[in-house]
């Protein structure tokens, strides 16, 4: 399962929707943290990544060429050779998830101090 808890009895209920394991992992796959500071996903294979407007704020100022104004006017891509890249802009990806709850309780428990323990 690529989720902990993964609300599938709400889904059910709510929505007369029930995913299977594929779809729980192409939603983890799709799903994106933008920077530090937004969620955005893939919405393409080529790694074109959607998000909210307040989110690329910064991001589309950067990439303005001196006297545009791309809050204003917009910009598309034609090619990915056009597509302006935002210097120092990363998205993470989730790839998967591990419970290491045993190797924690036994390290904690090799501590023979509360100062180890901690």
């Amino acid at each position: 399962m690529d989720f902990d808890f993964p609300p599938t009895e709400h889904l059910g209920a709510t929505y007369n929707f029930t995913p299977n394991e594929k779809w729980y992992s192409e939603v983890r796959m799709s799903s994106l943290r933008f920077a530090d500071y937004c969620s955005a996903s893939f919405v393409s294979g080529d790694g074109l990544v959607m998000t909210n407007h307040h989110c690329g704020r910064q991001s589309i100022t950067e990439v303005s060429g001196e006297g545009e104004d791309l809050h204003k006017s917009g910009f598309w891509a034609t090619t990915l050779q056009d597509e302006r890249k935002v210097p120092g802009l990363f998205v993470e990806q989730l790839i998967y998830i591990e419970d290491v709850t045993s190797q924690i309780r036994e390290a904690i428990d090799a501590g023979s101090t509360d100062e180890e323990k901690n």
